[in-house]
This record gives C-alpha cells, sequence and structure tokens, in this order.
C-alpha cells in the first residue's frame, strides 16, 4: 500500500512552482534522477560488499530493491535519493550489515539500521507481515518505545526484526521512515533543499546529531550526489 500524500505535501509541490530555478550547472537538488544504476551504485559505495552472505547484498542484488523501494515511495529527486543513499551506505556499512552488531542490539536492523521501534511499526505496516507480528505480540498491537524496549523479549525483539531482513523489506526501511517517522515536509524539503535539507533530515528525523565538516555522514551524501548527479552539474559547496 502506498502512503498518502501528506497536506503539508501538496503545498510544497504548488509553492516550489515559484521558486527560481538554479543557475545552469550549479547543484540542483530537485533533479529528477531515473534509476540508479550498478555503476551508480558502486560509485556511491565502493567498498560494497561483495561475498554472498545471509546480511550482505552485492550491487547486482541491491540496485534492483533500492529502485523498487524508490519508485514505490515516490522519491525521485537527487536531493531525496542522495540522503536515503548516504544513510544506507552508512548505516549498514557499504550493504554489509542487515543486522547491529556493534554494541549488537538485537531488535535494531534493516540496511538503515532502524531501532527496535521503528522495526515494530514498520513490520506492523506490511499486510504481509502483520499476522505473524501480532502472534509474537499475543494478539495486540504493542506501543514500543525506546524507554519500554527492555521490557520486551529478546527473542520476540529478534524474531521480529527477522520479518523485514529479507530485501523486499529491508532496502525500503528507509524510505518508510521517511514517510512516516518524519515531519510531513520532509520529503519536499529533501526534493529542494540541498545540503542544508539532508542536514534537518539527520539532526531532527534521524536523530543522529549534526551533520559537520569531515564528518562521515557528509562524505557518504556527497559520494551519493557525486555518483548520481548529471554530468555537468556542479556538486555542493560543502563537499569541496
Amino acid at each position: 500500500m502506498l502512503p498518502s500524500i501528506p497536506i503539508l505535501f501538496l503545498l510544497a509541490i504548488i509553492l516550489s512552482s515559484t521558486i527560481a530555478a538554479p543557475a545552469p550547472g550549479a547543484f540542483n537538488p530537485s533533479t529528477t534522477i531515473p534509476d540508479i544504476t550498478i555503476q551508480q551504485l558502486l560509485a556511491a559505495a565502493p567498498t560494497i560488499c561483495t561475498a554472498v552472505t545471509e546480511e550482505c547484498h552485492p550491487a547486482v542484488d541491491a540496485i534492483k530493491e533500492i529502485n523498487t523501494a524508490f519508485a514505490h515511495y515516490r522519491l525521485k529527486t537527487l536531493g531525496q535519493k542522495a540522503a536515503l543513499l548516504g544513510l544506507m551506505t552508512l548505516e549498514s556499512g557499504n550493504f554489509t550489515y542487515n543486522v547491529n552488531h556493534f554494541p549488537g542490539r538485537p531488535g535494531q536492523g534493516t540496511k538503515a539500521m532502524l531501532m527496535f521501534p521503528h522495526i515494530y511499526d514498520y513490520a506492523l505496516s506490511q499486510p504481509a507481515l502483520r499476522v505473524e507480528v501480532l502472534r509474537i505480540s499475543n494478539g495486540t498491537a504493542l506501543n514500543v518505545t525506546i524507554d519500554n524496549t527492555d521490557k520486551i523479549p529478546v527473542a520476540d525483539q529478534k524474531a521480529i526484526r527477522a520479518l523485514v531482513l529479507p530485501e523486499k523489506y529491508t532496502y525500503a526501511a528507509a524510505m518508510w521512515y521517511l514517510w512516516n517517522k518524519c515531519q510531513a515536509s520532509m520529503v519536499m524539503k529533501l526534493a529542494e533543499g540541498g545540503f542544508e535539507a539532508f542536514r534537518e533530515y539527520i539532526r531532527d528525523c534521524i536523530d543522529a546529531g549534526d551533520v559537520t565538516s569531515g564528518s562521515d555522514r557528509l562524505k557518504r551524501w556527497c559520494s551519493a550526489v557525486k555518483a548520481m548527479k548529471p554530468e555537468g552539474m556542479g556538486m555542493p559547496e560543502q563537499c569541496s
């Protein structure tokens, strides 16, 4: 089921038509980007894992699911795709990991490394998984938070996390989170706001602190932008 489009998002689309277009050759996060190619993914994540394991998904497998998830959640622009691709490559160690190993939280996982409260909500929101989530939860949909996660048995956390680790779900977790856990305006902000929008996304939506000069998060975002931007388009000044 596709997410409903918030009213703020629709208003932003209308207002965006009045914004002046960037100068030719300037970085433009609102540029529509078609399906990402394997070459672009390898450019964004040159050390992507190659050994096929339970957690590792090499580029040829990853790219299909990433593009499917972008299309499903109607994310089309350079700003949106760079933000989410940069997030996933960092959180998963270039797609090497599907669960948290450091420090080893039992309920944390997916290529976006969602914390267990979000894992629970994500799994519960998927029609094909809802019945099993409710079975594990003794027939009741739980209100899971960071504060009460430790009251849920570790075995149950792992069992629910396992439901969203297959490729169909793990690559779509970041996209689902953007639509369902961020402010409604964040989808459009990423489409048009460049670095400052990405910074707000990481700080206020992901709750991962500020994106500072030279940080790994900035490097990953810059790599994703560079890999996907059209030839002739400049890079953001923060990436220089």
